[in-house]
């Protein structure tokens, strides 16, 4: 009888440690570096079909495409770089920190951290060599490649449609913010549409994005531009119902954490930053299934600004700190920092930065989804 209980035993450790082995791990990948990496990717692939030879497609990716490979913290490290060092440090980030406290404040500062070798291989190089399990394949289904990728042929249209077949994307902007093309051409794969609104009560917003929900099936992801970032924000906190249709939030160049200076009412500094220990916090943005919801943040700079932003809303004040996890351990808030893009005639043309999207979304809400 013993000896059949090891036998049992050892046949139970074995089973479990062949089912962990042959299990297949998602690639726990920088959702930044994917991002942009793929920006200069499409890039590749609308300079080669308009014509444009490499010198062409570099200046576009210099021009439009903003990343560093230690560059996290990355309004921090312009700010005070001295501040700016975690521990343990990535390869190459003690060396960004320290070059940018010789330097002045100001776009030396910018030039340093985007302009660098660094930076260009990072962008410039054969994202091939980055390893497989960056390899499209790995995180966006079979017959993707980044050749593929960069002319955005079948196999990845249709794995971008199968993993978002789902989804309704839903752009949130003020008037003036230049929306219309850029739902055109996700629209070509997801659902989309976009939605005005400069100020309202959280209800009304609410409300009507709620209404943009076909079926029960449907998902939406909400992707805000500028001032209307604040409004998304309050509008998930304030309806239950809404978070539970929400799979993924993108704000673009948001003054979340307040304006600097003369602000309209309820973006100033203080007034946003009570509004966010109130009502940014994993308990106050639940959902009803145990998920996280991935709230992703992408700044606007401005090359010409300093602090780094935009005209009266720093870096800094694009972002969010992720909330603490509550005792009951639940995650449904997900903050996903990509960083910070051009603002301004800098920006991407709207088809590479939609197809990005698309991208972004797909690995988000798949491989890359976050800890619930």
């Amino acid at each position: 009888m013993l000896v059949e209980v090891s036998l049992f035993a050892s046949a139970l450790v074995l089973g479990v440690i062949a089912a962990v082995v042959g299990h297949r791990r998602p690639p726990t990948l920088d959702a930044e570096r994917l991002f942009k990496v793929a920006q200069a990717t499409l890039l590749w692939g609308t300079t080669e079909r308009s014509g444009g030879d490499e010198k062409a497609w570099v200046a576009a990716v210099e021009r439009g495409v903003s990343y560093h490979p230690a560059g996290r913290l990355g309004w921090l490290k312009l700010a005070d770089p001295a501040a700016a060092l975690p521990v343990p440090a990535l390869s190459g980030e003690r060396s960004l920190v320290d070059d940018l406290a010789t330097l002045a404040p100001g776009s030396a500062r910018l030039e340093r951290m985007f302009a660098c070798e660094a930076a260009r291989e990072a962008l410039l190089g054969d994202p091939a060599a980055l390893g497989p399990e960056w390899e499209p394949v790995a995180w966006l289904g079979h017959g993707c490649t980044w050749e593929g990728l960069a002319a955005w042929d079948g196999p990845v249209r249709a794995a971008v449609a199968r993993r978002l077949g789902h989804l309704r994307v839903v752009l949130v902007a003020p008037a003036g913010e230049g929306i219309e093309e850029l739902a055109a051409t996700l629209d070509g794969v997801a659902g989309a549409r976009a939605l005005r609104w400069s100020d309202g009560p959280a209800e009304a917003l609410a409300e009507a994005l709620a209404g943009e929900v076909a079926d029960l099936a449907e998902r939406l992801a909400v992707v805000t531009f500028g001032a209307a970032g604040p409004s998304v924000l309050a509008a998930l906190e304030a309806n239950p119902a809404l978070r539970d249709m929400v799979a993924l939030v993108l704000f673009v160049g948001c003054p979340l954490a307040g304006v600097e200076g003369d602000a309209p009412a309820g973006l100033a500094v203080a007034e946003r930053e009570a509004w966010l220990a109130e009502h940014f916090r994993q308990e106050a943005l639940d959902t009803e299934l145990k998920r996280a919801t991935p709230y992703a943040m992408l700044a606007r700079l401005d090359r010409e600004i300093w602090p780094a932003g935009v005209a009266r809303v720093p870096w800094a004040r694009q972002r969010l700190d992720e909330p603490p996890v509550p005792p009951s351990g639940r995650r449904p808030v997900a903050v996903v920092d990509l960083g910070a893009a051009p603002a301004g005639a800098d920006t991407l043309p709207a088809e590479v930065f939609g197809r990005s999207l698309l991208l972004l979304a797909a690995f988000l809400l798949g491989a890359g989804a976050p800890r619930a």
